[in-house]
């Protein structure tokens, strides 16, 4: 009895010694034991990345880290190189965005046996060019205690990646081909008053990849083609009944919209006109080159598609007539049921806009991430045997 109460007091006391001991070692360890490796790369595997400063490409940046047993990575920090300072007019992501991540393209073939890899993606805040050595400060931690290894004084390679952010590089007309009236696919024609074709966007063969278009004037939603939907509206008022007065372009969607719905022009002052509809070809959808769709529509015989307070859709003569009482009006025509005459109104010329939008600009973004914006107008047909007074859709 005596032996046992002496040596287990003996036993604790060695034990308690030696976890002390142990727990001393840990924290009086070097301030970066938690990690064998840190090094960081551009995605190609080099030490430089080129993008453009837009706001929206992305540098990516390989972190390849190797921790000793047992150690968790808590945190990685990316800073300048030698200053350590933050990276002031720059974005830092943990996610990647969909455009590439460098201009030159280069595929990633880095490989590090037994090693871990974190990304880090960066782009500039503003469209200001500029350029920064990046480095990296990673943090591990074990059993409650952290540990910090830098590769911002380090003169050793793959310490640090230059980024190199150049100014944007905006698309113009000269990127695209807007498909001619002449050579576009017809969607209606009815003798010479009103003419509908489909005329394409689409990019040259060696314009960057477009990822998104934007505009405020979608014709979507509303199978009917009027007014204030229209993409580009140009009125030729003071042109001979037998010349062009109206041309329209809408912007169509491919989500949203397989058919145009109109009435059709019967002439000057006719209004036994039917409501039409026909099926929007996207006759270059699947090329790989296509942007985006228009449906052209051009008017004979002094008629107009005009704005009212009651209906979307109004094809109105340029004349006016006279109530015999106070106002002057116009006889137009408004969407009714298909193939069967449309139903006729008179409306007050007070309640009669005519819409005029003689340019509209589309927002094209790369794969780059830059956004480049494009302006359209209507424009003179050169030659195919149209008269001087046709206009088409045109990038101006």
């Amino acid at each position: 009895m005596f032996s046992k109460k002496t040596t287990m007091p003996l036993l604790v006391a060695l034990s308690t010694c030696f976890n002390v001991s142990h727990a001393q070692e840990l924290n009086d360890g070097p301030p970066d034991s938690g990690f064998k490796n840190l090094k960081i790369f551009a995605s190609d595997g080099t030490s430089r990345v080129n993008i453009y400063a837009n706001g929206n490409m992305q540098a990516k940046l390989d972190i390849i880290y190797d921790l000793a047993p047992g150690y968790e990575l808590k945190d990685i920090h990316l800073k300048q190189l030698n200053t350590e300072d933050e990276l002031e007019g720059w974005k830092i992501s943990d996610t990647s965005n969909q455009y590439i991540h460098q201009i030159d393209n280069l595929s990633s073939s880095i490989s590090m046996s037994d090693s871990m890899t974190a990304h880090r993606y960066i782009s500039t805040e503003d469209e200001i060019p500029k350029s920064i050595s990046v480095c990296v400060e990673a943090t591990a931690i074990k059993d409650g205690v952290e540990t910090k290894k830098s590769t911002c004084n380090s003169q050793t390679s793959n310490a640090f990646v230059y980024i190199d952010a150049r100014a944007p590089h905006y698309l113009g007309k000269e990127d695209f081909d807007l498909i001619s009236w002449a050579d576009s696919p017809q969607l209606e024609k009815w003798g010479e008053t009103i003419e509908i074709k489909e005329q394409t966007l689409m990019k040259k063969p060696n314009t960057p990849r477009i990822l998104n278009i934007e505009s405020d004037s979608w014709h979507k939603g509303d199978d009917a083609i009027y007014a204030e939907n229209a993409f580009v509206i140009d009125n030729y008022v003071e042109n001979l009944p037998k010349q062009v007065s109206q041309v329209a372009s809408w912007l169509e969607n491919s989500n949203y919209e397989t058919f145009v719905k109109f009435i059709e022009n019967c002439g000057q002052n006719n209004f036994w006109g039917t409501t039409k509809q026909a099926e929007i070809i996207y006759a270059h959808k699947n090329e790989k080159n296509y942007i985006a769709t228009f449906v052209t529509q051009i008017l004979k015989g002094d008629k107009f598609l005009v704005k009212n307070k009651d209906w979307k859709y109004n094809l109105c003569t340029e004349d006016l007539f006279w109530d015999g009482y106070t106002s002057y009006y116009y006889k137009c025509q408004n969407i009714g049921q298909l193939w069967q005459v449309a139903p006729e109104t008179d409306q007050n010329e007070k309640n009669v806009t005519r819409i005029v939008r003689p340019s509209n600009s589309l927002k094209v973004t790369d794969i780059y991430g830059t956004t480049s914006e494009l302006s359209f107008g209507m424009g003179q047909i050169n030659g195919y045997g149209y008269s001087s007074d046709y206009r088409e859709l045109q990038i101006i």
